[in-house]
């Protein structure tokens, strides 16, 4: 660009950025998002936000390149090159709205209720991934799961990566089962060359050929909307919904997850989120399982589950209502049964032992009776540690 004095990528490759900034939780680490996991108390790319930098001229970009480079720019000679002096740093992220709408291609949305990242922070964090397109190598089987930060992990991934294509790698760590999100078990499935059968989306290692290829065959659903307000910036409610049935085999007729995200201006009750699936499978005999997955050891109760979390000194609960459906069972899965799949066991690395992550919960909610069509409604109120 510099010696075109022209562009030579499609203009939305300055809004990648922006992933990274709504995908920062306020202890200073990320949102989980595949294979990558930050566990640095600020998770740091200096280099590539220095490119970012030099390629989209953005002033947050910069303000975030000095933040994680703390004075120590790229080599000297590329730097003088590249840098642009009238770019002014732009260090405070309070310019851009609270949530986000990641389009048709990744098709998810992340919704905050501030941007203040400290060991002091009480700002919610919390994403939901919609359909959009699914390929191999690292990318997880995980359209429609969610995530919610508030002083620690509330909903959270349990997958670990360390070595490619191990068999916890392959049958856990990046399939369905690690995330909290919608299962649906055919007993019969064959979920590609996996001996293991988690109930999850169907498995697809291959890479596309051809632009007709990505779009018929690549695709793990379909946004249906997105929307928040009333204020741009700073949205009362932040509304995802997506047709999820194209991210499982057969055995789903149809599925459709909304995903509403309140934030209340509270400090005792920072966010509300509703949850409310639709789900028809081929057979009624094909159990389903809405999961939740958390860090800490969870309580159940009549109505639904509380969940906490734990940051420095600060503590945070969610309690998780389940109006629909009514007759349900609950099971709660720690220890080793967490990494097991329907019977087949999976370990996490040693290296990870230690992690929250390899010593989390599983909740599945399921419907005490069969039937082809169900629907389930989920109410989570997020609140302080003392309320």
């Amino acid at each position: 660009r510099q010696m075109l004095g022209k562009p030579v990528f499609d203009d939305n490759i300055n809004s990648v950025p922006l992933y990274w900034f709504y995908m920062r939780t306020p202890n200073g680490t990320m949102l989980r998002d595949g294979d990558g996991v930050s566990y640095a108390p600020y998770w740091r790319a200096p280099e590539l936000m220095f490119h970012c930098l030099a390629y989209g001229k953005n002033p947050l970009v910069k303000g975030e390149f000095l933040r994680q480079s703390n004075g120590r720019y790229p080599e000297a000679a590329l730097f003088l090159l590249l840098n642009d002096p009238e770019v002014k740093a732009k260090r405070s992220l309070e310019s851009l709205p609270l949530t986000m709408d990641f389009g048709p291609v990744l098709a998810g949305m992340i919704a905050r209720t501030g941007w203040y990242v400290g060991s002091s922070s009480s700002d919610v964090v919390a994403e939901i991934k919609g359909g959009g397109y699914i390929f191999g190598g690292h990318q997880h089987a995980d359209s429609g799961s969610f995530q919610i930060y508030y002083r620690g992990f509330l909903a959270a991934k349990l997958g670990l990566y360390h070595f490619y294509g191990t068999p916890y790698d392959m049958n856990f760590a990046k399939r369905s089962i690690a995330q909290s999100m919608m299962l649906v078990r055919d007993p019969a499935e064959k979920i590609g060359h996996l001996p293991s059968n988690d109930g999850g989306m169907r498995l697809n290692l291959n890479f596309p050929r051809t632009p007709e290829d990505t779009m018929k065959n690549f695709r793990a659903g379909e946004k249906l909307y997105c929307t928040f307000g009333p204020s741009a910036k700073r949205p009362y409610y932040s509304s995802f919904a997506a047709d999820l049935t194209g991210a499982y085999s057969s055995k789903i007729r149809k599925y459709i997850r909304s995903f509403h995200f309140f934030n209340m201006e509270d400090t005792k009750i920072p966010a509300v989120i509703i949850v409310s699936d639709q789900v028809t499978s081929a057979d009624p005999a094909f159990r389903k399982y809405w999961q939740i997955n958390t860090l800490q050891k969870p309580e159940i109760t009549g109505d639904g589950a509380i969940l906490t979390s734990k940051q420095d000194a600060l503590t945070g609960k969610m309690y998780l209502s389940m109006p629909i459906p009514a007759e349900r069972e609950v099971k709660v899965y720690g220890g080793k049964d967490a990494h097991n799949v329907f019977g087949k066991q999976y370990m996490p690395p040693n290296r990870h032992k230690k992690t929250p992550e390899a010593n989390g919960y599983r909740i599945q909610f399921s419907p005490r009776k069969a039937a082809a069509q169900d629907a389930f409604l989920v109410i989570m109120q997020i609140t302080d540690g003392t309320v």
